[in-house]
């Protein structure tokens, strides 16, 4: 009896500290993450239902933590994510990961069937082996012909904002490897935005680094953007950067293949590769049909890349979509520069692969991307209002940068149309925040050097963060205060004035003598007629 008190003391304890926070870990009661630690917890029970209930600034809990590595991702191959995480367009600041030798490397590392949606990323600084994103690192899903696999993944909804992420192979923002076969379960990636720089070797895309499917119900990218720059060597993509489909047995009699999807995204910034480089897609790959010993069986699944828009800057590379000829009724930006491995700029030509030729103005219309069947009533929001590219629904409006100052103390600042919110401005890695007032922002810096780097966004309240702004410190020159007819530049106007203004024409300067104020009629010249009006300037003072 005791030993059974024991024992039921004990399942209680584990479970009462698996997860600190309130919640039940249940679909209607989800366990509600209020901080790090709460964050932390979710390692313990990988299969419940969370919810993010504020912002999360994960800078200081790392530091005390684990300084050295950063953020333990949540989930392993033996022991994958499967729940349910809600981040109810709350923000997670700072996540910082130092594991450069680590595979599946994100916030969650590696997922089998499961949901993550409503999240932003705001600056992450990334850095692992293969498989590495800001969300999430691996999934891996298989089973065996006539046995039923893991279920479906659904990113939705998530932003990765600003920051720097870089592996070696498999790398993107919102997932870095998708491998499915057999009976396992769609993945699906959608309504998503990514403004992070990701660099790596090979398989290196804006959303995701590779996606690879056999027999698998389908793996899709729909209604999302990347505007960071994709810089890597090979199989490198706007959006996606490798994509392999092939057909496996699904039973003993049946063969299928997947549907890949690639559809109503586009792509900003440069973009940047040695081979199977691609605006949207880099390298992609259908495999056909071979019957076997038992026959022919039935095949299903196409592969499609259709209603993109490619308006990169600049790419190192090879086509403005992708390489694969099933590409179809994709637009690009006709001014994007497109580049030889020399460097050298290259002419290309409208077809499947590069999408049809589209000015800036065009890019900046509803109408041209409803004719893709893009949906600004649900999805994208109204570019009316923006004259930019689009974004997604419930997104705040980018900020105007009106100044940024190289001093002692830098100063940027500039205006926003919203007056609840907040302003956010990444330098060098370090993260900075200004409240809106009156529509106008400020924040006051250290000493910037000049060309440094800031990138600016803007969160209104009750809406995500913005696209970014991208802007470089220049260095002012500070004129000093013109007051016309202070010839001596003393501070005051009166005859001593008109004394100065006098022996100057007169071939007698004094080394006080400021010609810029002395100029009181603004003509250019300095003449009798500028004492005239200095006098008459004193007499109407006086």
């Amino acid at each position: 009896m005791r030993t059974l008190l024991l024992g039921t003391l004990t399942l209680i304890s584990l479970d009462f500290y698996a997860f600190s926070g309130a919640g039940a870990g249940t679909e209607r009661n989800p366990y509600l993450i209020t901080n790090c630690d709460e964050l932390f917890e979710m390692r313990n029970e990988l299969s419940a239902y969370y919810k993010l209930m504020n912002d999360i600034d994960m800078r200081n809990w790392i530091e005390e933590n684990s300084p050295q590595y950063g953020w333990s991702p949540i989930g392993t191959s033996s022991s994958p994510f499967t729940g349910s995480f809600d981040g109810n367009n709350k923000c997670i600041l700072n996540l910082r990961i130092s594991r450069e030798t680590s595979n599946d490397i994100g916030l969650f590392g590696y997922a089998e069937s499961a949901t993550i949606s409503n999240l932003i990323i705001i600056n992450p600084q990334i850095q692992g082996n293969d498989n590495v994103a800001a969300i999430l690192g691996q999934r891996y899903a298989s089973s065996r012909y006539d046995e039923s696999g893991p279920g479906s993944l659904l990113i939705n909804n998530c932003y990765v904002i600003g920051g720097i992420i870089r592996g070696n192979n498999c790398v993107g923002s919102i997932m870095g490897y998708n491998y499915c076969s057999g009976h396992a379960g769609s993945l699906t990636i959608e309504k998503c935005h990514n403004s992070a720089n990701i660099t790596g070797i090979s398989k290196i895309g804006g959303i995701c680094g590779s996606m690879i499917g056999y027999a698998s119900p389908g793996l899709y990218i729909r209604d999302s953007y990347s505007i960071g720059d994709i810089t890597g060597t090979s199989m490198i993509g706007g959006i996606l950067g490798h994509s392999e489909t092939g057909y496996s047995w699904i039973s003993k009699y049946d063969c299928g293949r997947p549907d890949l999807v690639c559809e109503r995204t586009y792509v900003k910034g440069n973009i940047k590769g040695n081979e199977n480089t691609n605006g949207i897609a880099g390298f992609a790959s259908a495999h056909a049909w071979q019957p076997g010993s038992w026959g022919s069986p039935s095949i299903t699944g196409v592969y499609t890349m259709s209603s993109n828009v490619c308006a990169a800057d600049s790419i190192r590379g090879d086509y403005r979509i992708c390489s694969s000829v099933s590409s179809k009724n994709n637009y690009a930006l006709a001014s994007t520069i497109m580049l030889l491995q020399n460097e050298v700029v290259d002419e290309v030509e409208d077809n499947d692969n590069n999408g049809t030729s589209m000015g800036e103005r065009m890019l900046q219309k509803d109408a041209t991307y409803e004719g893709l069947g893009w949906d600004f009533t649900n999805v994208w929001s109204d570019l009316s209002s923006y004259n930019e590219f689009p974004v997604l629904k419930n997104q705040s409006s980018a900020p105007i940068v009106s100044s940024f100052e190289v001093k002692s103390k830098s100063v940027i600042k500039g205006e926003a149309s919203y007056t609840n919110g907040t302003i956010y401005v990444i330098i060098n890695n370090v993260l900075y925040q200004s409240p809106i007032e009156d529509g106008k922002w400020e924040i006051v810096l250290g000493q910037m050097e000049e060309g440094t780097k800031a990138v600016v966004f803007g969160a209104e309240y009750g809406k995500v963060p913005s696209s970014i702004v991208k802007v470089f410190a220049k260095e002012t020159i500070e004129k000093p205060t013109v007051i016309l007819g202070d010839a001596n530049n003393d501070g005051s106007i009166n005859t001593v004035d008109v004394v100065s203004i006098v022996n100057y024409i007169l071939g007698k300067p004094s080394s006080s003598f400021n010609a810029e104020n002395a100029d009181i009629n603004n003509d250019g010249r300095i003449l009798i007629d500028d004492a005239v009006e200095t006098i008459i300037f004193i007499m109407n003072e006086q």
